[in-house]
């Protein structure tokens, strides 16, 4: 082998290594389902009771936390998606008990999808019209909030409240990756080539295409601080939403991605709740 040709050698091998683990990496962050609690201790600190659902294709079991029966009922059993990187579990426990609870508080029933695959919420839905509960509001979670868009397209919901939604994953993850230095780049192009092929990630590349096709209220929610927004990236889908009738935008003050139940919990939820409220026939 000439001494010239294995530095050639070297960056075909290492493009293919790249592109190989990119899609590795991408197929087990969207095709995985959410990992199992390590403990309760989340939810029960907020006084919230839960049982446990068998979502079919999955190995782990969605949450849900029925409605107060000494309250009035609300319309609605509340289904959330979680973000990538993070389960709807992990949001609980950190972020999201104190909203559960006040959602809880206004009669309403909760159920949280393992992972953010299409086909795990549709089973959700699917099971919240079984047992007979109210309407289902879908809310997602950045890539989780692009999912449940395209879920909302085929899959009537009573009202989707869309949480620091990712309009284009591509341009995510170019960001992203880019500051991560050359080598981690080098993971981009089979992550983009994957996402091209299969629809779960695919859904998210382009998530203002799905909108037209939503027949439920939309609220869409981004935190002031959100690099995202900021940068424009996510524009044509606010406006999409705001030239709807019944569709509306959030802008969370002085607060990240997603950072919205964390930072401002009595905001965020009384505008969800407010949403939710107009939304009731």
């Amino acid at each position: 082998m000439e001494t010239g040709e294995r530095p050639l050698i070297a960056v075909i091998i290492l493009l293919v290594v790249g592109y190989l683990a990119g899609a590795y990496i991408l197929t087990q962050a969207f095709l995985r389902p959410g990992r199992p609690p390590k403990s309760m201790e989340g939810p029960l600190q907020f006084g919230l009771t839960h049982e446990t659902w068998t979502v079919p294709g999955s190995r782990v079991p969605a949450w849900y936390f029925p409605a107060d029966p000494d309250k009035d009922a609300a319309p609605y059993t509340v289904v959330l998606v979680p973000a990538i990187g993070g389960t709807v579990f992990t949001l609980q426990t950190e972020s999201l008990g104190p909203f559960i609870r006040r959602l809880h508080d206004q009669g309403m029933a909760v159920v949280s999808v393992p992972g953010f695959q299409p086909r795990h919420i549709i089973a959700v839905l699917e099971a919240v019209r079984d047992r007979g509960l109210p309407g289902p509001v879908l809310m997602g979670f950045s890539i989780g909030g692009s999912t449940a868009l395209f879920v909302a397209r085929t899959t009537p919901v009573a009202a989707l409240v869309l949480d620091g939604v990712v309009d284009d994953l591509g341009r995510v993850l170019w960001k992203d990756l880019r500051r991560q230095g050359p080598v981690v780049r080098i993971l981009l192009p089979g992550m983009r080539l994957f996402a091209a092929l299969h629809r779960t990630v695919s859904a998210a590349l382009h998530a203002a295409d799905s909108l037209p096709a939503v027949s439920a209220p939309v609220l869409l929610v981004y935190g002031e601080r959100e690099y995202l927004l900021q940068e424009g990236m996510n524009r044509r889908l606010s406006a999409a939403v705001t030239s709807r009738p019944d569709g509306d935008v959030f802008i969370v003050p002085d607060t990240g991605h997603c950072y919205g139940p964390t930072d401002h919990p009595d905001l965020y939820a009384g505008r969800v709740l407010a949403f939710l409220t107009s939304t009731n026939p």
